[in-house]
């Protein structure tokens, strides 16, 4: 047996955090996926190198039977921890849009583990020893590398995505809740770095044996997670404030920004007007802070264009830039009045003739991108053209879907929320409640009088 004062001390960290997050597991409420998928992240994470460790102790080598419960926890832990880093971030649709096939990989290697297990215990009957070990070291960890590698990227993509989304929320708020996901996620890149220089390590020099080299990887990577725990807590409390006490965030932030302090920049008659609103100032530097995260000179300028145009009414709205040189004011992106009804033309058309509304994952961002605009932009156009937000606009083409499937003999044996998802909805309460907002009966009832 191969024990020595870091492999146990290593062991034990481990196998102390895999303790911790079953015991939260085990109190926390299942319906709340934050911390169910930030634990199981943190169990599934340290069982991966408990699984490796009984390897290098020689435990297993002694007692095979071991090898029955061996799953591959390498590629659960970066799934459970992007759907912890979307469901924290509110882009839960995102997780649920990739979920199956973020999933497959895990799938795909506990078949193959349990044909490896079958392996051994035929004695190598079905493919040899060399190709089982190949199988298992080179090609197993390799990919859960590069897999790792693949979802750290994945969840940066995310992170900026909310980040862009602000809405109405303070900027100092969202980016506080980002922060220390964006660390996270940096010195988890890092250490996979680290894991990679590890592997190729072997590949360069072919006399190493054994598991010493990945011992200060793994003592990083059980610190790592130890400092999560510890400090993860706090920021899960602040994720199930309820919406409630975030508008009151917002509001405490409208009434505590110092409007008075933009008087050098705006007259005094500005700084009156602003402070007759301070939600609307509050949410329009909001809007521009999302602009400037992305540090973009040229999306920063098409977003003033932009909302210059959509709250003044203007024909056009453009941008001017001082040059260098002091001797004159260029021209930068301008935005067009009539840019706003082609958008909403398009976007009806979307809406009736390609049914778009009849896709449960259908967001704001995944529609604009699809206009080549803003999510800001088009929840302000659509909000201005209809005098509806978003939300409501897409609810309304579900309904009157389903109006149209309640009264047609074609769907006399589907069930009410049957039809109910055929039309788009994802979930019972919110078909209910939209039904109801939008006709002011119940869709039973509609179903009886129609």
């Amino acid at each position: 047996m191969n024990i020595n004062p870091y492999n146990l001390t290593i062991f034990f960290g481990a196998l102390l955090l895999v303790f911790v997050a079953i015991l939260k597991l085990v109190q926390i409420d299942r319906r709340n996926k934050i911390p169910w998928f930030f634990y199981g992240f943190i169990a599934t994470a340290n069982l991966t190198i408990i699984q490796v460790l009984l390897i290098d102790f020689g435990i297993s080598k002694k007692y095979p039977l071991i090898y029955l419960f061996y799953l591959p926890y390498q590629y659960v832990s970066p799934v459970l921890f992007t759907g912890f880093t979307c469901y924290y971030l509110e882009k839960k649709t995102a997780y649920q849009k990739h979920q199956k096939l973020l999933w497959l990989p895990a799938i795909l290697f506990f078949i193959g583990y349990q044909v490896l297990i079958v392996n051994t215990l035929l004695d190598y009957q079905l493919f040899s020893k060399h190709i089982s070990t190949f199988i298992t070291t080179e090609v197993d960890e390799n990919l859960a590398v590069v897999f790792s590698l693949f979802l750290g990227i994945y969840n940066y993509r995310v992170i900026r995505n909310y980040e862009y989304s602000l809405g109405t929320l303070s900027f100092i708020y969202v980016i506080k809740k980002t922060k220390w996901i964006k660390n996270i996620f940096i010195v988890s890149i890092v250490l996979c770095i680290f894991w990679l220089l590890t592997v190729v390590l072997f590949y360069i020099d072919e006399e190493i044996r054994g598991n010493s080299p990945y011992y200060p990887i793994w003592i990083l990577f059980v610190s790592f997670y130890s400092i999560i725990v510890i400090f993860g807590s706090k920021h899960l409390r602040e994720s199930t404030i309820s919406k409630h006490n975030t508008g009151c965030l917002t509001q405490h932030a409208i009434k505590s920004f110092p409007i008075s302090a933009l008087q050098e920049v705006f007259s005094e008659n500005g700084v009156t007007l602003m402070q007759a609103n301070p939600a609307r100032v509050t949410s329009i530097l909001n809007y521009f802070a999302s602009s400037l995260v992305s540090h973009q000179q040229e999306k920063v300028l098409e977003d003033v264009a932009e909302t210059s145009n959509s709250s003044f009414v203007l024909k056009d709205g453009v941008c001017y830039m001082k040059d260098p040189s002091e001797k004159v004011l260029p021209q930068r992106p301008a935005c067009d009045s009539k840019k706003n009804d082609g958008y909403i033309k398009e976007l009806h058309f979307l809406m009736k003739e390609a049914k778009l509304y009849r896709d449960a994952h259908l967001g704001l961002e995944s529609l604009s991108k699809r206009l080549n605009i803003s999510g800001n932009y088009l929840s302000k156009i659509v909000n201005k053209s209809t005098g509806k937000n978003f939300t409501d606009y897409v609810n309304s083409f579900r309904v009157e879907d389903t109006k149209s499937k309640l009264k047609d003999p074609e769907f006399a044996n589907y069930t009410i929320y049957a039809i109910a998802l055929e039309s788009g909805f994802n979930s019972k309460s919110t078909f209910y409640t939209a039904f109801k907002k939008h006709t002011g009966i119940s869709p039973t009832k509609y179903r009886k009088t129609s």
